[in-house]
Protein backbone atom coordinates (compact mmCIF):
# COMPACT_ATOMS: atom_id res chain seq x y z
CA UNK A 1 0.00 0.00 0.00
CA UNK A 2 2.78 2.43 0.88
CA UNK A 3 4.50 1.86 -2.46
CA UNK A 4 1.34 2.73 -4.42
CA UNK A 5 1.07 6.02 -2.53
CA UNK A 6 4.70 6.81 -3.32
CA UNK A 7 4.14 6.13 -7.03
CA UNK A 8 1.07 8.35 -7.00
CA UNK A 9 3.08 11.12 -5.31
CA UNK A 10 5.86 10.78 -7.85
CA UNK A 11 3.45 10.82 -10.80
CA UNK A 12 1.58 13.82 -9.39
CA UNK A 13 4.78 15.81 -9.02
CA UNK A 14 5.82 14.88 -12.54
CA UNK A 15 2.42 15.86 -13.97
CA UNK A 16 2.59 19.25 -12.26
CA UNK A 17 6.23 19.75 -13.27
CA UNK A 18 5.50 19.05 -16.96
CA UNK A 19 2.46 21.31 -16.80
CA UNK A 20 0.87 19.60 -19.78
CA UNK A 21 -2.65 18.52 -20.59
CA UNK A 22 -1.49 15.04 -21.56
CA UNK A 23 0.41 14.44 -18.32
CA UNK A 24 -2.50 15.61 -16.17
CA UNK A 25 -5.07 13.62 -18.14
CA UNK A 26 -2.87 10.54 -17.87
CA UNK A 27 -2.53 11.08 -14.13
CA UNK A 28 -6.31 11.32 -13.70
CA UNK A 29 -6.84 8.12 -15.72
CA UNK A 30 -4.18 6.24 -13.81
CA UNK A 31 -5.36 7.48 -10.39
CA UNK A 32 -9.13 8.13 -10.65
CA UNK A 33 -9.53 8.20 -6.86
CA UNK A 34 -6.46 10.27 -6.12
CA UNK A 35 -6.46 12.92 -3.46
CA UNK A 36 -5.02 15.20 -6.17
CA UNK A 37 -7.91 14.77 -8.63
CA UNK A 38 -9.58 18.07 -7.71
CA UNK A 39 -6.30 19.95 -8.16
CA UNK A 40 -5.62 18.09 -11.39
CA UNK A 41 -9.07 19.02 -12.73
CA UNK A 42 -8.62 22.69 -11.81
CA UNK A 43 -5.16 22.76 -13.36
CA UNK A 44 -6.48 21.05 -16.50
CA UNK A 45 -9.26 23.63 -16.77
CA UNK A 46 -6.65 26.40 -16.70
CA UNK A 47 -4.54 24.63 -19.32
CA UNK A 48 -7.55 24.03 -21.59
CA UNK A 49 -8.45 27.71 -21.35
CA UNK A 50 -4.92 28.84 -22.19
CA UNK A 51 -4.75 26.38 -25.08
CA UNK A 52 -8.08 27.56 -26.45
CA UNK A 53 -7.08 31.21 -26.06
CA UNK A 54 -3.85 30.55 -27.90
CA UNK A 55 -5.72 28.80 -30.72
CA UNK A 56 -8.29 31.61 -30.97
CA UNK A 57 -5.53 34.21 -31.07
CA UNK A 58 -3.67 32.37 -33.82
CA UNK A 59 -6.80 32.01 -35.96
CA UNK A 60 -7.82 35.61 -35.23
CA UNK A 61 -11.40 35.05 -36.41
CA UNK A 62 -14.63 36.42 -34.97
CA UNK A 63 -16.24 32.98 -34.67
CA UNK A 64 -13.28 31.59 -32.71
CA UNK A 65 -13.27 34.54 -30.31
CA UNK A 66 -17.04 34.25 -29.79
CA UNK A 67 -16.71 30.53 -29.13
CA UNK A 68 -13.96 31.24 -26.60
CA UNK A 69 -16.10 33.85 -24.80
CA UNK A 70 -19.07 31.51 -24.64
CA UNK A 71 -16.93 28.65 -23.34
CA UNK A 72 -14.98 30.79 -20.84
CA UNK A 73 -17.22 33.74 -19.88
CA UNK A 74 -15.18 34.47 -16.74
CA UNK A 75 -11.78 34.27 -18.40
CA UNK A 76 -9.25 37.04 -18.00
CA UNK A 77 -9.03 37.02 -21.82
CA UNK A 78 -12.69 37.96 -22.44
CA UNK A 79 -12.02 41.71 -22.68
CA UNK A 80 -9.19 41.12 -25.14
CA UNK A 81 -11.36 38.73 -27.18
CA UNK A 82 -14.14 41.34 -27.36
CA UNK A 83 -11.61 43.96 -28.45
CA UNK A 84 -10.32 41.65 -31.18
CA UNK A 85 -13.88 41.01 -32.39
CA UNK A 86 -14.47 44.76 -32.62
CA UNK A 87 -11.22 45.31 -34.53
CA UNK A 88 -11.96 42.53 -37.00
CA UNK A 89 -15.53 43.70 -37.59
CA UNK A 90 -14.34 47.28 -38.07
CA UNK A 91 -11.75 46.14 -40.59
CA UNK A 92 -14.33 44.09 -42.49
CA UNK A 93 -16.75 47.01 -42.59
CA UNK A 94 -13.99 49.38 -43.72
CA UNK A 95 -13.22 47.01 -46.58
CA UNK A 96 -16.92 46.93 -47.49
CA UNK A 97 -17.14 50.73 -47.45
CA UNK A 98 -14.07 50.97 -49.68
CA UNK A 99 -15.44 48.41 -52.12
CA UNK A 100 -18.79 50.26 -52.30
CA UNK A 101 -16.88 53.52 -52.82
CA UNK A 102 -19.94 55.69 -52.23
CA UNK A 103 -20.54 58.75 -50.09
CA UNK A 104 -23.33 56.87 -48.30
CA UNK A 105 -21.05 53.88 -47.61
CA UNK A 106 -18.33 56.03 -46.09
CA UNK A 107 -20.80 58.12 -44.08
CA UNK A 108 -22.38 54.95 -42.76
CA UNK A 109 -18.94 53.66 -41.76
CA UNK A 110 -18.14 56.92 -39.94
CA UNK A 111 -21.44 56.84 -38.04
CA UNK A 112 -20.82 53.21 -37.04
CA UNK A 113 -17.17 53.76 -36.10
CA UNK A 114 -16.71 57.43 -35.17
CA UNK A 115 -13.40 56.76 -33.39
CA UNK A 116 -11.96 54.49 -36.07
CA UNK A 117 -8.47 54.91 -37.40
CA UNK A 118 -10.08 55.04 -40.85
CA UNK A 119 -12.35 58.07 -40.21
CA UNK A 120 -9.84 60.53 -41.66
CA UNK A 121 -9.51 58.45 -44.83
CA UNK A 122 -13.28 58.04 -45.06
CA UNK A 123 -13.82 61.80 -44.81
CA UNK A 124 -11.19 62.42 -47.50
CA UNK A 125 -12.79 59.85 -49.77
CA UNK A 126 -16.22 61.44 -49.24
CA UNK A 127 -14.84 64.82 -50.28
CA UNK A 128 -13.11 63.28 -53.27
CA UNK A 129 -16.32 61.52 -54.37
CA UNK A 130 -18.35 64.70 -53.96
CA UNK A 131 -15.79 66.70 -55.93
CA UNK A 132 -15.69 64.08 -58.66
CA UNK A 133 -19.47 64.04 -58.81
CA UNK A 134 -19.55 67.83 -59.10
CA UNK A 135 -17.02 67.76 -61.94
CA UNK A 136 -19.06 65.11 -63.71
CA UNK A 137 -22.19 67.26 -63.34
CA UNK A 138 -20.32 70.33 -64.64
CA UNK A 139 -19.11 68.32 -67.65
CA UNK A 140 -22.62 67.06 -68.27
CA UNK A 141 -24.04 70.58 -68.19
CA UNK A 142 -21.13 71.90 -70.26
CA UNK A 143 -21.68 75.52 -69.25
CA UNK A 144 -19.15 78.08 -68.07
CA UNK A 145 -21.19 78.83 -64.97
CA UNK A 146 -21.21 75.14 -64.03
CA UNK A 147 -17.41 75.02 -64.23
CA UNK A 148 -17.05 78.32 -62.33
CA UNK A 149 -18.92 76.79 -59.41
CA UNK A 150 -16.23 74.10 -59.25
CA UNK A 151 -13.47 76.68 -58.98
Amino acid sequence: MQLAVLYEERDWKRAIQYNSITELEDFKKKYPNSQYNKQATEHLDDLYEERDWSNSSKKNAVTDYKTFISKYPNSSHVAQAKQKISEIEESINWSKAKSLNTVFGFQNFISSYPKSQYVFDAKNLIESLKESSSWQEAKRLGTISAFKIML
